[in-house]
């Protein structure tokens, strides 16, 4: 990476001493330290370290002075339809981690090198927890988050938003016209798992933040356009909607495609209740594995969070599936047997956050606990 590569100028890095990093896989920080040190002063303290131990980073509290006339420029090109500021210094704060692996502090090291000379993108699948905070000072360029100096506004209850998009129209150009859709817009075509979720990210992490900002600008027209385009390039056949695809849901509701919406709602919930009805037929030992695995618990999410949406909009879609559902998330009858009972969680069953495991694990479900309880007709051990 500190090479020339064909065309691809070498990487910013220098910052990092090698003495340090020969020896080294990580730095501990001192989460005590509050007072703020560019990279290099934080990096200066790594030179003299032994080679038997690590050294630590003085402060978590990181920072990087930005050139604002330059950062006006690259701010005015890259995100011309994000409300936000420029930023004369940026937080690039550790202050949560006990400790950065070489990988973190390589990341430091780049970010202050490249002075905001060339692009920094975290792809949109990718993980942004290279410092604190780190999705506050980014906009999204397609498939791909860009790391800015600038800052959101605050909300009334004092949050700053997250990675908007820095450019509606050249996204959308680029989406309507130039994207390819690999088979998913054909008749038959076979997606392994692997492919399905790739395609579902299109699906989620793209239409459906374009669709909300054109929401946001006004502009209705556009946004049913650009989620019709997906309802009709990626089709439900070769990549059936799943838990996730309640932000598309969602997306449909604010652009006024109710029935839309009202589908992909009830696809999910049947997915969802006919994974939920089938582990409660299997005997204990079977289901005890089973709750070992997250497919159980996003079923059971697939139940919580189109509800709760239905409910945000106020569609009728999913009454048809109340008495089934009631009976799997509500609490367990007092006929129900005392070990149902004790494992029973203050929690409310109809929280996003609930799990399906239950009897011999941490039940924070007790409505699904009683529903096996009753399918299997009493208590087991």
């Amino acid at each position: 990476m500190k090479k020339q590569a064909y065309e691809g100028k070498p990487l910013p890095l220098g910052l990092l001493p090698a003495s340090y990093y020969y020896y080294h896989a990580y730095a501990l920080v001192n989460r005590q330290g509050n007072e703020p040190m560019t990279v290099q002063e934080a990096f200066a303290h790594l030179k003299d370290a032994p080679r038997t131990d690590p050294a630590t980073l003085p402060t978590g509290n990181i920072i990087l002075p930005v050139d604002s006339a330059r950062a006006q420029r690259l701010v005015a090109q890259a995100a011309p339809d994000v409300d936000c500021e420029v930023l004369p210094v940026m937080p690039l704060s550790i202050q949560s981690r006990q400790y950065v692996d070489i990988g973190g502090m390589s990341v430091l090291d780049l970010i202050a090198g490249n002075q905001w000379e060339r692009p920094i993108y975290w792809a949109i699948t990718s993980p942004r927890n290279a410092f604190d905070n780190l999705p506050e000072h980014m906009v999204q360029s397609g498939m791909a988050h860009q790391l800015l100096p600038i800052a959101y506004p605050q909300d009334s209850t004092g949050q700053r938003r997250e990675s908007g998009i820095g450019n509606l129209d050249r996204m959308y150009q680029t989406v309507m016209t130039k994207f390819r859709w690999c088979g998913a817009d054909r008749p038959g075509t076979y997606f392994d798992e692997n492919a399905r979720g790739i395609v579902s990210t299109l699906r989620n992490q793209i239409f459906s933040p374009l669709a909300d900002g054109f929401m946001a600008r006004g502009d209705k027209a556009k946004a049913q356009e650009v989620l019709r385009k997906c309802l009709s390039v990626i089709r439900e056949d070769n990549v059936p909607y799943e838990t996730n695809s309640v932000y598309f849901a969602r997306s449909l509701y604010r652009a006024g495609l109710t029935k839309e919406a009202d589908h992909v709602l009830q696809v999910i919930v049947r997915r969802s209740l006919s994974t939920l009805v089938w582990a409660l037929s299997l005997e204990p030992e079977q289901f005890q594995q089973l709750v070992q695995h997250a497919d159980l618990q996003e079923a059971y999410m697939g139940l919580t969070h189109p509800l709760q949406l239905a409910d945000e909009f106020g569609s009728t879609s999913l009454k048809q599936y109340e008495a089934q559902i009631t009976e799997i998330v509500s609490p367990p009858r007092r006929s129900d047997s005392a070990k149902a009972t004790q494992h029973q969680s203050t929690a409310p069953c109809w929280s996003v956050s609930s799990a399906a495991y239950l009897c011999g694990t941490a039940c924070s479900s007790p409505g699904l606990a009683g529903a096996y309880q009753r399918s299997r007709g009493g208590a087991f051990t």
